[in-house]
């Protein structure tokens, strides 16, 4: 009887932990609610680990934050001196920051008070200029910033400066260099016209090993992307595609012998080498947050959203790369960051950035 009894009770317990993963795990959903004249269409989407929200069908919003259940704007106002074009939201659970419309168009920095109030949020600190090798070094929060230098990289963050050299001599052209998640790969440049060596450099010590390649790889070719620690490239004068596996410094040729490749577009699709070769693919996979280039324009897009917002009044003459929090981009010879979080800030200061466009620029 006793046996039964606790047999009962772990059911109980079980059936109410199952209960209370079910409410807390990730879901998708779409809520209407108001608060006083603003209405609000609030969104989870688990793939991109985004809330979205529409108030009064007009002001778009995306927040990337981890699931922390339902109706999570608390209040809303118009700040003050901007004429109703610049709205606040104050979050339960999440961090908003001041979104405006004018003239037709959505902008973060348009309306003085918004940058007023981006300015009273920076919760850093300005850190004294330093210099390393003619760069001038401004904010760069934690990243590691790697500028090409003709011989490898210089490596750039709070803690050191460094040059990261693997070739002898120097070489001009960086273009086939790429950044997987957490590898910087570049091919050895000494080989003329093909090459069977890269060099990894793990983004985070920016220790650089050598990987042996099977095949002579043509420095035509390109990265499409990763899938669960693996990184894909396509050899287009060879027609042939090709995993990496970085950590180990493997690699291998995946082409079909029916002359197929393989590309991601939430899922893996099989495309013809043909196609594969003569378009630059690239691996797709829902983001909360899109950054482009328009007229020398800088605008953010959110994941299925209808609007495009201006990020900043600069012109723009690079989009160097984008994550969760950060975008990058170069002006002249000086690269900025933008965050809703901290505003727009210098980082770096180079003058080969402003004529030397091979010079490539990676972010971690």
């Amino acid at each position: 009887m006793k046996n039964k009894k606790k047999m009962f009770i772990l059911i109980i317990l079980l059936i109410l932990l199952l209960i209370i993963i079910l409410i807390k795990m990730p879901k998708n959903y779409t809520k209407k609610y108001s608060i006083g004249k603003f209405n609000i269409v609030e969104k989870y989407n688990k793939k991109t680990k985004a809330y979205s929200f529409l108030i009064n069908n007009k002001y778009e919003y995306a927040v990337k934050n981890k699931y922390k259940g339902k109706k999570l704007i608390k209040e809303i106002k118009y700040l003050k001196g901007t004429e109703k074009r610049c709205i606040n939201m104050t979050g339960k659970k999440v961090e908003f920051f001041p979104l405006c419309y004018k003239d037709n168009q959505y902008s973060y920095t348009l309306e003085k008070a918004g940058e007023k109030y981006i300015s009273n949020n920076n919760e850093i600190e300005k850190v004294k200029v330093k210099k390393y090798n003619n760069i001038i070094i401004d904010d760069i929060y934690d990243k590691n910033i790697f500028i090409w230098n003709h011989k490898g990289y210089y490596l750039i963050n709070s803690k050191e400066n460094k040059n990261i050299k693997f070739l002898d001599n120097e070489y001009y052209f960086n273009d086939t260099a790429f950044k997987t998640d957490k590898y910087l790969v570049t091919p050895d440049y000494k080989q003329k016209y093909e090459f069977d060596k890269f060099y990894v450099t793990n983004l985070e010590t920016g220790k650089t090993k050598e990987m042996k390649l099977k095949d002579k790889l043509s420095y035509n070719f390109y990265y499409l992307g990763d899938y669960k620690k693996k990184s894909f490239i396509v050899d287009r004068k060879n027609e042939k595609e090709y995993v990496l596996k970085l950590k180990r410094r493997k690699i291998k040729d995946i082409t079909s012998n029916e002359s197929t490749g393989t590309i991601y577009d939430n899922k893996f699709k099989e495309i013809s080498m043909t196609k594969l070769v003569n378009t630059d693919y690239s691996f797709k996979k829902p983001e909360a947050y899109t950054y482009k280039l328009e007229k020398k324009r800088l605008y953010l897009n959110y994941y299925k959203g209808n609007n495009d917002i201006l990020i900043t009044n600069k012109k723009i003459d690079k989009l160097i790369s984008y994550d969760d929090e950060f975008v990058y981009y170069l002006i002249n010879d000086t690269i900025y960051s933008y965050s809703n979080k901290y505003g727009e800030k210098k980082m770096i200061t180079f003058s080969e950035l402003d004529f030397n466009s091979n010079n490539q620029v990676f972010i971690y």
